[in-house]
């Protein structure tokens, strides 16, 4: 498989950077190859118009403000490998369906994330349901899932 654009799935955790660190790794010497990195925002609750809404309007805002930190933190590791990378955030319905598409608007030819990822629901409540499973349920891509406890590549 010939892998020429990679989509990068963060969330700014120690254990995504790993991640990435390990795919740099990887396809530092392929000249084609160039990274997307996206950070998915939760999906934002239906409040009436209310006073409510001036919070969720911050809350919208530290949430936007920590997924692009994390594309941020994410983009300086595939920097200091000298490849070409993109970053921005994504949201949809939910985070899976945003990262899947972004992966299909890239023409990605794989998504890479962390197994390690935060869990979460389509409505932004905690429940036992984990982020990477559900964007390779819903990839068009293959997905290369990396271990937080995986043996250094080099």
């Amino acid at each position: 498989m010939n892998v020429r654009r990679i989509l990068f799935a963060t969330d700014g955790s120690a254990e995504a950077l790993q991640a990435a660190d390990k795919v740099a790794f990887l396809v530092r010497n392929n000249q084609e190859t160039t990274v997307s990195i996206v950070a998915a925002l939760p999906p934002r609750p239906n409040f009436p118009a209310s006073p409510v809404l001036e919070s969720e309007a911050e809350r919208e805002k530290l949430l936007r403000g920590r997924a692009k930190h994390a594309v941020d933190k994410t983009a300086r590791v595939f920097a200091a490998w000298g490849l070409p990378w993109n970053g921005r955030v994504v949201e949809d319905d939910c985070a899976c369906t945003a990262i899947a598409r972004a992966a299909e608007d890239d023409l990605a030819d794989l998504i890479v994330m962390s197994s390690c990822e935060r869990l979460f629901d389509c409505v932004g409540q905690p429940r036992d349901v984990n982020l990477t499973d559900e964007v390779m349920q819903r990839a068009t891509v293959p997905v290369l899932v990396i271990p937080p406890d995986h043996p250094a590549v080099h």
